[in-house]
């Protein structure tokens, strides 16, 4: 039983006639008439009281046309709620950040400029999970540490963001203008998590100042290593972006060297037609990230 044949159904009924009704529909008379009976025969009764040219409807085909009335009702009904979702769900921006403190203050700005959309953010830490999820259409945007080496992404630099060392205010260096990161090889550090982005990128860097650093906690919560530095029990590396919040309970140095910045990267579908909100967005990141990365007006 097919929905065209039951639409067929409905314009017999409505018209009386299967000449009529074959000039509506723009299909033959023979064939509307060879549908009628094959859904007559799929029902096992007949649907219409033949009177001379005029097919009027017996009890039983208005029966049936209630429920194929019905049943198109709920299809319409179904179709436009449909419609009006997936218009929501176009209109909802799907964002995977390595680091949920990539955002807040990139979201404040967007929505002081553009007060609509909704935002739905997912923190995502391994790449392979970012390309599982951008490839299948699961987030728009990835903001990332690291470009996203697959040839069905397309993957640009937004800005470096300066890596700062964290002390305790009573710490000897605390009133520095900034320190070289050799000054504090003897020092215990307090690191993010080894699934953490920043967890490698602090051992390269201590690498690159002649020394593996000796780890005294690692941890997740920026605000807990925070309060551990503050504690005068290690000091730590912490990022320019979310790490502004800090500075009651920790003092911020710049490191002259070695150098310590990471990329921050915004990856999407390499062939992708974005909807105009997507569009919006995404000029709006790379322009807000082309000005001056947080803190990195430093003079060394």
């Amino acid at each position: 039983m097919e929905l065209l044949h039951l639409s067929y159904f409905q314009a017999i009924a409505r018209l009386e006639s299967l000449t009529q009704a074959a000039d509506v529909l723009h299909v033959s008379q023979p064939s509307l008439s060879k549908i009628l009976k094959r859904l007559e025969t799929e029902l096992g009764y007949p649907l219409f009281d033949r009177q001379g040219k005029r097919l009027r409807l017996n009890d039983g085909g208005l029966l049936f046309l209630s429920y194929v009335n019905r049943m198109f009702a709920e299809l319409e009904l179904g179709t436009k709620e449909f419609q009006a979702y997936a218009a929501q769900k176009a209109e909802r921006l799907r964002i995977g950040a390595a680091s949920s403190r990539l955002l807040p203050q990139a979201l404040t700005t967007y929505a002081a400029r553009h007060r609509q959309g909704q935002f739905c953010i997912r923190q995502i830490i391994e790449p392979r999970e970012m390309e599982e999820q951008l490839l299948g259409g699961r987030i728009d945007f990835c903001l990332s540490f690291h470009s996203l080496r697959h040839d069905q992404l397309y993957s640009i630099k937004l800005t470096d963001e300066d890596i700062f060392l964290a002390v305790s205010p009573r710490h000897p260096l605390a009133r520095r203008p900034f320190v070289d990161l050799a000054e504090v090889k003897d020092e215990p550090f307090i690191t993010q998590t080894s699934e953490c982005g920043l967890y490698e990128t602090s051992l390269a860097f201590c690498r690159d100042a002649g020394f593996i650093p000796t780890v005294a906690f690692e941890i997740n919560s920026l605000e807990v290593i925070a309060n551990l530095v503050s504690a005068d029990l290690g000091v730590a590396f912490v990022p320019a972006f979310g790490s502004e919040s800090l500075s009651q309970s920790i003092t911020r140095l710049p490191i002259r060297t070695p150098t310590c910045r990471r990329g921050i990267w915004l990856s999407y579908k390499a062939l992708w037609q974005p909807s105009p909100q997507q569009e919006q967005f995404r000029t709006f990141l790379l322009h807000y990230f082309s000005g001056p990365a947080p803190d990195s007006s430093v003079v060394y």
